[in-house]
């Protein structure tokens, strides 16, 4: 960084930057708006240890998505382990559109709960946690 002395003083002199060299990383997106752009899913089993132990509850996963929609890094945040398995295999094959951002692709992190519901003897995994099995 330049640096100028003014009375004895070292400043630093600020050049400013363009776009390209201060484009963040990634940016966060709310997870019911990077729902609405997936294209492929694959349904999370649910395992059957859970199933006979009466396991059930949301799976909170941490996801970075590629600028090219591919799912690159998926993470526990919280959950049951016997779940979080299969969860997180299921989610790493999904596969979103590029959020785009002033007509740029970017890389995105978002949240994805799953939440296991055990219904009539069985489970289901549903990708959206407000939303419940229905009854039989």
């Amino acid at each position: 960084m330049p640096q100028r002395t003014l009375l004895g003083v070292m400043f630093c002199v600020l050049v400013p930057a363009t776009f390209a060299q201060i484009r963040p990383a990634g940016i966060r997106v709310r997870e019911n708006v990077i729902r609405a752009l997936r294209e492929k899913r694959v349904d999370p089993a649910y395992p059957q240890a859970a199933l006979k132990a009466s396991v059930h509850g949301l799976v909170e996963l941490q996801v970075k998505i590629s600028q090219t929609g591919e799912v690159q890094n998926v993470q526990l945040v919280s959950g049951d382990p016997v779940l979080a398995s299969s969860a997180i295999e299921a989610v790493k094959q999904w596969h979103y559109k590029p959020y785009l951002l002033n007509g740029a692709a970017m890389t995105v992190f978002t949240k994805v709960t799953l939440n296991y519901e055990r219904s009539s003897g069985e489970g289901v995994v549903l990708d959206d946690p407000f939303r419940t099995a229905p009854a039989n």
